[in-house]
């Protein structure tokens, strides 16, 4: 049989757990690694209008850019509306981790005669990416963001 406790055994058994509690959640939290912003964040909030301004040009395009994953030849896919390419397309794709700064990449735009970018998906880690495209065609810079999971 459990011994009766008393009012002063409660207070101190919750005490006890209330600061154990609290005192693992902050050992937990300071061992927490996060990567959620850029080491460049005050100078892209310096131009962020101009990225506004470019990602109103992508959205007025005939018809959007496209990303996907062929999963048999297990590559990314990046489709550009054949109105709007041309031979002067220039820019950059980066991949963004949010969870993990170290795997993100940048990879320079290089469509081939059918507007497409394939890059091998074999070099990406499974999971959430958010790829961020931004090109120029001599005139106009674009500017677009999309989510992509790779499995």
């Amino acid at each position: 049989m459990l011994p009766k406790l008393n009012w002063g055994h409660r207070i101190f058994i919750g005490a006890t757990l209330f600061m154990t509690g609290t005192l693992s959640f902050v050992f937990y939290a300071t061992t927490v690694d996060y990567d959620l912003v850029t080491e460049k964040h005050y100078e892209e909030g310096v131009h962020y209008q101009e990225k506004i301004d470019e990602m109103n040009h992508a959205r007025d395009l005939s018809q959007p850019v496209e990303i996907g994953q062929d999963r048999q030849k297990r590559e990314i896919e990046i489709r550009f509306p054949k109105a709007d390419r041309g031979d002067s397309l220039s820019g950059q794709i980066v991949f963004y981790r949010p969870d993990d700064d170290r795997l993100d990449r940048t990879i320079a735009l290089n469509l081939g005669a059918n507007g497409v970018q394939r890059i091998p998906a074999g070099e990406f880690r499974k999971g959430k990416w958010r790829v961020k495209m931004s090109w120029n065609d001599r005139q106009q810079n674009y500017y677009e963001e999309k989510v992509l999971y790779l499995d």
